[in-house]
């Protein structure tokens, strides 16, 4: 293990930092300021746990001015901040939990299986954001206010309440089965 570890480090040279495999986790900030950027939640968290590695994704603000961000980090290094339950990002006190990510479909994009146990139709080739073909989500252009949820819209709800995007708090087939692996789990 440890030739292949010098033998990667070899090949990277100092482009780069060889590491073994790092068990990660994914926590869920709730409460941060509308005026906070990614930039503010990562150093708060490099600041409380030395993690310098984390991947953070900061969503719009909802209709109380109040962000949440989901931070992928290494899962050893947060056990005491998932202890005390909360981080100072700012001048706030924000919430800290461990989020619970439901099993996704790689086939039609939705919830609670996988894409050997499918029914539904095929998005492979589908943006996860907007639904839409021919592009991918890391590319995805269309506006978040012109996005609507085509798992919502598969369930038969109204057309008017699925502007949103799939996997969003807002997308009633993500919470179901948010709810079932809170049950399960």
């Amino acid at each position: 293990m440890e030739s292949l570890k010098t033998a990667i480090q070899t090949a990277i040279g100092k482009a780069g930092k060889g590491r073994g495999k790092i068990s990660r986790i994914t926590l869920e900030i709730r409460g941060i300021d509308s005026l906070t950027t990614q930039d503010d939640v990562r150093n708060a968290i490099t600041a409380e746990t030395g993690e310098e590695d984390a991947k953070v994704h900061l969503f719009e603000p909802n209709t109380r001015e109040q962000r949440v961000a989901v931070v992928e980090i290494d899962q050893i290094k947060t056990t005491a901040l998932l202890k005390k339950g909360k981080i100072r990002i700012g001048c706030i006190n924000c919430r800290v939990r461990v989020r619970a990510n439901p099993t996704r479909c790689y086939r039609c994009l939705g919830y609670g299986h996988v894409k050997v146990r499918c029914k539904g139709p095929d998005r492979s080739v589908n943006c996860w954001k907007c639904g839409a073909s021919g592009h991918k989500a890391a590319l995805c252009t269309v506006p978040a206010q012109q996005r609507w949820c085509f798992l919502c819209k598969d369930a038969k709800m109204a057309e008017d309440k699925t502007v949103y995007a799939p996997g969003t708090d807002t997308c009633a087939v993500f919470r179901a089965a948010l709810k079932v692996g809170k049950s399960q789990g």
